[in-house]
């Protein structure tokens, strides 16, 4: 029988997959299931800017909770500076009432670790290691143990100015490596 934390990683790196990338901020006020059939609930904090134009974190909760009724986020936009979040998710914690999922950014991970805020998820993360390039999946590793997915695996498309490269005689690369 997988205990509430595995049960919790498996909806929580499913949902993470499908936003490319969660830290993993376990707690125990979801509701267990999974495996019985119950409705699992997760809530999810996070600062993502929601802009114009954006596929908006609302949206693709909507279509997750709609594709997966028996695994239901609630996403909550935390409205602030990144040290003001770690500082919540850190007294949150330490009252039990932290969210299951937390994003935070690379940048803050070895802050939050530090502070003891992250569960080793290493089995379970393992699952969806081959959809995130080895550099960023390494970011979410401490002594080998990983703490959660990477949120994205950097820029997909480069812009150059080819009549600037012309005028200083650079060639544009055409590898990929």
């Amino acid at each position: 029988m997988r205990s509430h934390t595995q049960r919790l990683m498996v909806c929580a790196a499913s949902f993470a997959a499908l936003c490319m990338g969660l830290a993993g901020c376990g707690s125990n006020t979801a509701s267990t299931g999974g495996d019985s059939g119950e409705v699992v609930n997760l809530t999810y904090m996070h600062r993502l800017p929601d802009s114009e134009g954006m596929t908006l974190v609302k949206d693709i909760v909507a279509k997750w909770n709609k594709d997966h009724p028996n695994i239901q986020v609630k996403a909550t936009k935390f409205d602030g500076a990144a040290q003001d979040m770690i500082k919540k998710l850190e007294t949150d914690v330490k009252a039990g009432n932290a969210p299951d999922l937390a994003q935070v950014g690379y940048a803050e991970v070895p802050e939050v670790f530090t502070k003891g805020l992250l569960e080793d998820v290493t089995e379970e993360a393992a699952k969806y290691k081959s959809d995130f390039a080895e550099g960023p999946y390494s970011m979410m590793q401490v002594d080998g143990k990983t703490y959660g997915l990477p949120q994205d695996t950097g820029p997909l498309v480069y812009f150059y100015n080819q009549k600037a490269f012309d005028e200083l005689g650079i060639k544009v690369p055409q590898n990929q490596g």
